[in-house]
């Protein structure tokens, strides 16, 4: 759930710190946050293509830190698994800066709102709605959420 993997980005903070930066290309369309651009690395090293893909309208390149974490099994350790991490800024005239998990499985860029009071929101950045005219908050299903609510 979106809850628990908020909860094991923040643990996991400590241990990221020591790890390599990987730079990965994403491009990300920067209208359409709730949909995945897509990634685009064309043949070559990444690092060449870089500047290219960042040239593209409407497109930017985040640089992403990755954390692999050991999948284990009684027989010890069977596989790992990577999680990335990147440094984004949303919302306008005073980008709002949050560090994201970016899940090469999902098409969708979920924030939590200031307005959210759990446990996995508290002990996060919160997106602020009010200071972005042209931010809504929505919620899980997409609905949008009242004023107050």
């Amino acid at each position: 759930s979106i809850c628990h993997a908020l909860h094991s980005a923040t643990s996991s903070m400590r241990a990221l710190a020591r790890l390599p930066t990987a730079w990965l290309l994403l491009a990300v369309c920067w209208r359409v946050a709730s949909r995945a651009a897509g990634l685009e690395l064309p043949p070559g090293n990444a690092a060449q293509a870089a500047p290219a893909l960042a040239a593209r309208p409407g497109r930017i390149v985040v640089p992403l830190q990755r954390q692999r974490l050991p999948v284990l099994s009684d027989a010890g350790i069977l596989s790992y698994k990577s999680i990335y991490f990147g440094s984004v800024s949303v919302g306008a005239p005073a980008p709002q800066k949050f560090l994201m998990v970016f899940d090469t499985g999902s098409g969708h860029v979920v924030l939590p709102g200031k307005s959210c009071r759990t446990e996995a929101c508290v002990v996060h950045s919160r997106y602020d709605v009010a200071a972005s005219p042209t931010g809504s908050e929505i919620d899980f299903d997409g609905a949008p959420i009242a004023a107050g609510a």
